[in-house]
């Protein structure tokens, strides 16, 4: 039977209906970009990681709205070491779920991670439109094909490709997902982590409903749907061959009982004999092995069925729930910030073992003292919290930060146009260099509180100004860009316009009479600081040159003429 609970939760992505005086939503478009490396051939719980990714994907796709438009994009699935093995096997566009699924099914991880590559293509295809477009990767490795996917997005972003990435990282360590998780964080985009089967459902679904809309909160955890229960052992004789045990789990010894996860298997064999979230199951009398999950919190008991019809059985977890939030200032508003949970207490490295992490704010924990590190943007704050047995510990986290929103123009009260944003602290270090807290083309940047230096790079123009973000309040910084746009068109001898490589001098020389290579490009149109330059560019057999001035807020044109 389908999981209701999984077919409520990706309605979600359907985007509710407008009313009657609206114009229907275009679908949301999105590219699901699945590892297919060799790695993915690892095993959790005895299972592939594979199997385990086409079985969340299946779920996902048995139940995604018809208005979501969704392709499917695989890498390392064809050829060992070769990182151009890259390929749209479906096109974006209306899913036909049967097609979709079997053409999942028959991927067979084989070769590298070429991420970098793989977010390009995607952003190349989806950029052909005038909607929004989403990637949402699925990765259980890094880079491996010599090339920064973080620089890669940023580059992307500068050339105007808008994209947002999901990036679901699947079995990640801690320095993994450091290395990949920029990309989410430079594309506006969610990073999930998941580290089994349930984990990977919940973070697909939650990186399905943001596809559909952005501000829309992460869905609740989406329960596995319980297998059908392998064949018992053999029962000894016994006056019952099969009993109704019914289990049950509570926080703390008398406290109210939580639903739970299941796994049992019989004593001394691996085997599992049922597993799932309800709590009655059939056994035959004998001994087992009980393992239940609730968040974070686990509890593993022997337990002996004895020949009677009914029997029932209480695990006791010793946990309680943590319910965090994060505030921008103190006593101010709240946002939703990434947290991530660890212990309190450090191993002999110095470093903290971690438990959990996510964007919700309720964490299933064990009894214990927990540090936990909350995210918003680019600021952070940390605090350790302790959780008693049975009992709700509400935590609170000051993030002592502002959002910093940006814009760029050539002149005062001219036109916006889309820069490349750098933010830096406005303090200088001994050598001159300062630290950089953010970048992207994004126009709203959450950081701590204090002083900033900001610099726009738009074309070949660069401007910078200087801000204060004060906590818990927005900021608004203008930082003039003085540059035009010139347009070249290259003609040769009959009067055709053709293409060609132009290289941009500055008009003057310097003492040794050469001029100053500014940029050069087989493009038409360049944006470049408000002065004077020299062009020059090979048309047939001819070099070409001609004087150009650009003017700040102006868009100019010359022609290149060969004679």
């Amino acid at each position: 039977m389908k999981n209701r609970f999984l077919l409520a939760c990706l309605a979600m992505v359907s985007m509710i209906s407008p009313g009657p005086a609206q114009e229907v939503a275009a679908p949301a478009r999105a590219v699901l970009i699945l590892d297919a490396s060799g790695s993915m051939w690892g095993k959790i719980d005895g299972r592939a990681k594979i199997d385990i990714a086409r079985a969340a994907i299946t779920q996902i796709i048995e139940g995604l709205d018809p208005r979501l438009h969704l392709g499917l994009m695989v890498y390392g699935h064809r050829k060992r070491g070769d990182c151009a093995d890259i390929e749209m096997l479906i096109q974006p566009g209306p899913v036909d779920k049967a097609a979709f699924i079997k053409t999942m099914n028959a991927i067979l991880p084989k070769g590298r991670t070429p991420l970098t590559g793989s977010l390009v293509q995607a952003a190349q295809i989806l950029k052909n439109t005038e909607q929004k477009a989403t990637v949402i990767l699925v990765s259980d490795g890094i880079e491996t094909c010599d090339q920064d996917p973080c620089v890669a997005v940023k580059e992307l972003e500068s050339l105007g490709i808008d994209f947002t990435a999901h990036v679901v990282g699947f079995d990640l360590g801690s320095d993994e997902q450091d290395a990949i998780r920029c990309i989410a964080e430079t594309t506006g985009g969610e990073f999930l982590a998941a580290s089994d089967s349930s984990t990977l459902l919940n973070a697909l679904a939650t990186a399905m409903v943001k596809t559909a809309d952005p501000e829309a909160p992460a869905p609740a955890p989406i329960p596995l749907p319980a297998p059908a229960p392998e064949p018992p052992p053999p029962a000894p004789k016994a006056e019952v061959e099969i009993a109704n045990v019914t289990l049950l789990t509570v926080l703390a010894e008398g406290g109210e009982a939580v639903t739970s996860f299941f796994t049992i298997t019989a004593e001394g064999k691996p085997e599992i004999v049922a597993r799932g979230s309800g709590g009655s199951y059939k056994l035959a009398p004998g001994k087992y092995q009980v393992k239940a999950t609730w968040g974070s919190a686990a509890v593993t008991e022997n337990i002996t069925v004895p020949a009677e019809p009914e029997s029932k059985f209480t695990l006791v977890y010793n946990a309680g729930i943590l319910r965090l939030q994060a505030l921008a200032s103190e006593g101010g508003e709240k946002v939703k910030a990434f947290f991530t949970i660890s212990r309190a207490g450090k191993d002999l490295k110095g470093n903290r073992p971690r438990v959990t992490a996510g964007s919700g704010n309720e964490f299933q924990l064990p009894a214990g003292e927990y540090h936990v590190l909350a995210k918003w943007g680019k600021s952070q704050a940390e605090d350790i919290f302790e959780v008693t047995p049975g009992e709700v510990t509400e935590g609170e986290l000051i993030a002592n930060a502002g959002v910093l929103k940006l814009t760029a123009s050539p002149v005062a009260g001219g036109e916006q146009v889309k820069a490349f944003y750098t933010i830096l602290d406005a303090a200088a270090k001994l050598d001159g260099s300062r630290q950089q807290i953010s970048s992207g083309t994004g126009s709203e940047h959450q950081i701590p509180a204090g002083r900033y230096l900001i610099r726009a790079k738009w074309g070949e123009v660069t401007g910078e100004t200087e801000a204060e973000v004060q906590a818990g309040e927005a900021t608004k910084a203008h930082v003039l860009v003085p540059g035009g746009v010139l347009n070249v068109t290259p003609k040769d001898a009959a009067g055709t316009v053709v293409k060609t490589y132009t290289t941009i001098y500055s008009a003057k020389t310097n003492l040794e009479g050469k001029r100053t290579r500014i940029t050069a490009g087989s493009v038409t149109s360049f944006i470049l600081p408000a002065g004077e330059y020299s062009l020059e560019a090979k048309i047939g057999t001819q070099t070409v040159s001609i004087e150009a001035v650009v003017k700040a807020g102006e868009a100019s044109s010359v022609v290149l003429q060969a004679k």
